[in-house]
């Protein structure tokens, strides 16, 4: 197979060397993605790995649009006022109970069956090779290590990241792990299912099992992605794509919609849209599964906003999450989204299989039993998750959005499509002064804004002068999201990655 012509954007240089490589072995945007997603499981531990949870948007050469959903769901055995009794109004972000099935892997599965030309062993190698040899120690990894260290205290956590006077491993350092390359290895040769039955799997339920998890081996066979049809809405021309519940996919055409006619959207109707996402991710957002969502009502109803409050634990993921945007020359193109959701997720650290769990289970609701989020055997979180793509009228791709940023993605991909909308290059949109709307941390207000120093002075007073509690941040902090575009051109692509990551963007 010849090379094949596409971009790709990450947070990690390695991981978009690896999507390259993919792409040069004759492989698709899908093949490129999958290679990167693995890199990106191995050397940025605090946002992504095989314990976490993937959604994703795939754009087939034919106009389909495919999604897919890969978060995991609690334990059949799942009780919520057991759990109420155990931990109080909210499950501990640290440690087994905060685990739900993570749902990465099966996702990898499923991207690979829509149409990848590679093999597992192709999608694999590089993140195997970089798990057993080492790589070293990115600025993003050491500065989130440093800050969170005190609250990882799982023994085989601080064997695999310590680093020298029993303290995490530092910028440069060499980050091996072994037992991880192990597993990708057996991924490869008996495919992505072993992690989910067999002797893998077994290992994995045994270990989760030890911390005093309640998955059992039938909660890991039995989990399957939903591949339910994505949620779009034509906006300005074009077709925006995103998943629907139990993600807040919403929040974004929601904004967008609001503000279509407008060439240059009002700062506090987007504060205020911004606000009502917030408020409707939190009170209305759950499985669909298992409770009545009415996406139509998440999108157009008019919201009544409360007054702003002290939010004494936001409750917020910071560092949680990667995005990959990949297309290529046929017609190709994937947002893929993983995540452990918090940093580090649930610090839970299994020595012999080198996986480290993610929390997801830390945002179902325990306080309120008729909450749409309400923990419930294999239900599925409200999720923070949630892949972008832009089509033309005739069902071409146009722009491809991924982003971390917790929380606030949606509110990061509505300043991104807007900026895209305007015509901006791809490096222009992620390098863009970003502002977001919520709490970060405990005591701020509901209605704060975190912005960046470079943020244009009238955005900020205009925010300022209508009672919105300002928090400035510096330019290009990791803080307010990774985000990665790839944009269709006249000639071919054009793409970035964001400056805020260590990452790295490919066109050919």
């Amino acid at each position: 197979m010849g090379a094949t012509s596409g971009a790709i954007a990450t947070p990690h240089h390695r991981a978009t060397a690896a999507g390259r490589a993919a792409l040069d072995a004759g492989g698709n945007a899908i093949d490129a993605a999958l290679a990167a997603a693995a890199v990106l499981a191995v050397v940025y531990p605090h946002n992504t790995g095989v314990g976490g949870d993937l959604v994703a948007l795939v754009h087939s050469p034919d106009g389909e649009m495919h999604a897919v959903n890969a978060t995991g769901w609690a334990p059949a055995a799942a009780s919520r006022d057991r759990a109420l009794a155990e931990h109080g109004e909210a499950i501990p972000r640290r440690g087994a109970a905060a685990v739900t099935v993570p749902g990465a892997v099966r996702g990898w599965e499923a991207l690979a069956h829509l149409g990848a030309r590679l093999s597992r062993r192709d999608h694999l190698r590089d993140a195997v090779t970089a798990a057993r040899d080492g790589v070293a120690v990115s600025a993003s990894l050491a500065l989130c290590l440093a800050g969170e260290w005190a609250t990882l205290t799982d023994p085989s956590f601080r064997t695999t990241f310590g680093g020298r006077e029993d303290g995490p491993l530092r910028r440069g350092d060499l980050l091996r792990q072994p037992r991880l390359a192990d597993t990708l290895d057996e991924l490869a040769r008996s495919g992505y299912g072993s992690f989910y039955a067999g002797a893998l799997a077994e290992r994995l339920v045994t270990a989760l099992a030890a911390r005093g998890s309640e998955v059992m081996a039938a909660d890991f066979a039995e989990f399957a992605v939903d591949s339910a049809a994505p949620l779009a809405r034509d906006w300005r021309g074009m077709r925006v794509h995103t998943l629907g519940p139990n993600t807040q996919g919403f929040a974004l055409l929601r904004t967008a919609l609001a503000v279509e006619s407008d060439s240059a959207p009002d700062p506090l109707r987007i504060a205020r849209l911004f606000a009502e996402g917030n408020l409707l991710r939190d009170t209305r957002l759950g499985d669909p599964r298992r409770t009545r969502v009415d996406v139509r009502a998440l999108i157009e109803d008019a919201v009544d906003l409360a007054e702003p409050e002290l939010v004494p634990d936001p409750r917020l993921a910071r560092g949680d999450t990667i995005g990959v945007a990949a297309a290529d020359a046929e017609g190709w193109a994937v947002s893929l989204v993983q995540s452990q959701f918090h940093l580090f997720g649930s610090g839970v650290h299994d020595a012999e299989t080198g996986v480290l769990f993610h929390n997801r289970g830390y945002s179902f609701v325990l306080d309120d039993e008729h909450a749409p989020g309400v923990l419930a055997p294999r239900a599925r979180p409200a999720h923070t998750l949630m892949p972008v793509l832009v089509t033309d009228p005739g069902g071409g791709v146009r722009f491809v959005q991924a982003t971390m940023g917790g929380k606030a993605q949606a509110q990061i991909h509505a300043h991104l499509l807007l900026h895209l909308a305007r015509g901006a290059t791809a490096s222009e949109t992620v390098s863009a002064p970003r502002w977001t709307l919520g709490p970060y941390a405990p005591g701020d207000r509901s209605d704060a804004v975190y912005a960046e120093a470079d943020v244009e002075d009238a955005v900020v007073q205009r925010l300022h002068d209508a009672g919105h509690p300002i928090v400035t941040v510096p330019p290009l902090t990791e803080m307010l999201g990774h985000a990665n575009v790839v944009r269709r051109t006249a000639t071919g692509f054009d793409a970035a990655a964001d400056p805020r990551s260590d990452g790295a963007a490919s066109v050919s």
